[in-house]
């Protein structure tokens, strides 16, 4: 989580792959826990070939490759 102050300003997650329906629904569910937990809708996903955006209960979830 990156936050400033007391604030969470982004949620991050970091999975190898998630092309499988199991890990894409399992990191897709924690990111979903993270923002009912903070309040946060930044949420990011980074992996290491997929590059997406996708949507889960009205909030986007950016699947980046990693830096």
């Amino acid at each position: 989580m990156v936050c400033e102050g007391n604030k969470v300003r982004q949620c991050i997650q970091v999975s190898y792959d998630v092309t499988t329906k199991k890990t894409r629904k399992r990191e897709i569910s924690d990111q979903m826990l993270a923002h009912h937990k903070t309040g946060c809708s930044n949420l990011l996903l980074f992996t290491d070939h997929q590059h997406e955006e996708t949507e889960k209960a009205g909030l986007c979830i950016l699947i980046k490759t990693r830096l």
